[in-house]
């Protein structure tokens, strides 16, 4: 059977970025300069493909916009060049490569991800089971928690999980399938995976993501994103800044006996009081981008250099208010794209997963993988998935 030059093209790329985003294979000094080179390469033709069809999109410009206050704040904080560039690179390839696929192949290229993103789901369960210390390669510090496995650190998994079972719903959707055997294999995949290595997060996300999809298509609703996001934003400064669950019996209750968590999710309590510290410093433009971790965090028995382990106080931190605004201004696009979108099963859909991302950016960094970004632009792009009449 042969094989179309741009199909081809389409999983090159895709490999790339799903590869880029999984920290064990970027510790190989190969893979990890071959994954650079083929986003660079890749980016520099979107973006000439972008400008002769003079199709950038609002959802682009202001992910563009993010990046380039994140570079003023390099520049003048911590100069930290090639991770600020291997970023950019990354979510600007991810951003463009989605644009352009489905503008130009639909059905095909959200395919081409999702099948990508499955066989690196599969090769990553397959080393939990006969490799249960991981592949050799160790994290920030060699506990159990911290083994390095084909994607990355355990809790690097749901990413992963969250996209790859999205992509595999709106497959079915575009297909005019209920529920395909593609779609359960997938959710099996991430299940098992999640349940191997007791990932309370993100078993948490899932459960509420279908929760969600089940009460929303029963009750016959569309969820409003932006009041989501106002509810998100007042659990950000109860929980993250006032510490509230240490106050309230149900928190404490849900933390501790039901996801078998401690009230400082991990000792994350005083990463974020450390972060919050950090930015109220140098608010306007904060410290720059620092390559995975430059908050100073004093710990009781030892000192770190870690990340924010929060995305909206690591946003704040690297980037100061004015990185902050753009990054609200993206999200709001999506919001925007959803609640415009037509197809009531895609609005319902977009948003559950959008609160499931929104769930893991609470106690993790996601910009630094490129899964986010595909995400945010297929919700940004879904008229070129569907035509509106």
């Amino acid at each position: 059977m042969k094989v179309r030059k741009s199909t081809l093209f389409m999983y090159i790329i895709t490999i790339a970025l799903i590869a880029g985003s999984s920290a064990y294979i970027k510790t190989n000094h190969t893979a990890s300069m071959a994954i650079n080179g083929i986003e660079a390469i890749a980016v520099v033709f979107l973006i000439l493909e972008e400008i002769k069809n003079k199709s950038f999109n609002a959802y682009s410009y202001a992910m563009i916009a993010f990046y380039v206050s994140l570079g003023i704040s390099t520049y003048l904080g911590s100069s930290e060049y090639k991770s600020y560039i291997v970023y950019f690179v990354q979510a600007l390839t991810a951003t463009l490569f989605v644009e352009v696929a489905l503008k130009r192949k639909k059905i095909e290229a959200v395919v081409v991800i999702r099948n990508v993103l499955f066989f690196f789901l599969l090769i990553n369960l397959i080393t939990l089971i006969l490799f249960s210390q991981g592949l050799g390669v160790y994290g920030y510090n060699e506990s159990s928690d911290n083994y390095y496995y084909f994607l990355g650190l355990r809790i690097a998994f749901t990413p992963f999980i969250l996209t790859e079972l999205l992509l595999s719903h709106i497959v079915d959707y575009l297909q005019e399938k209920n529920l395909s055997s593609f779609t359960r294999m997938s959710f099996a995949v991430g299940l098992l995976t999640l349940f191997i290595e007791k990932i309370a997060t993100g078993l948490l996300a899932i459960v509420i993501i279908y929760a969600l999809m089940f009460l929303v298509r029963r009750k016959n609703i569309k969820l409003n994103m932006c009041a989501i996001y106002l509810i998100y934003a007042i659990g950000f400064i109860l929980i993250v800044v006032y510490n509230i669950q240490y106050k309230l019996p149900f928190f404490s209750y849900l933390l501790e006996d039901v996801m078998h968590k401690d009230l400082s999710f991990d000792n994350r309590t005083t990463i974020w009081a450390s972060t919050i510290a950090a930015f109220l410093k140098q608010p306007l433009f904060g410290y720059g981008v620092t390559g995975g971790g430059g908050v100073l965090v004093e710990f009781k028995y030892r000192v770190a250099t870690l990340s924010a382990h929060n995305q909206i106080l690591n946003t704040l931190y690297e980037g100061g208010i004015v990185s902050f605004v753009f990054f609200v201004i993206m999200f709001g696009v999506v919001a925007e794209k959803i609640k415009k979108c037509f197809s009531l099963k895609l609005n319902r859909l977009y948003s559950c997963f959008l609160i499931g991302y929104l769930m893991i950016m609470f106690t993790e960094v996601q910009t630094t993988k490129a899964l986010l970004f595909i995400t945010l632009s297929i919700i940004a792009n879904t008229d070129k998935l569907i035509e509106e009449n």
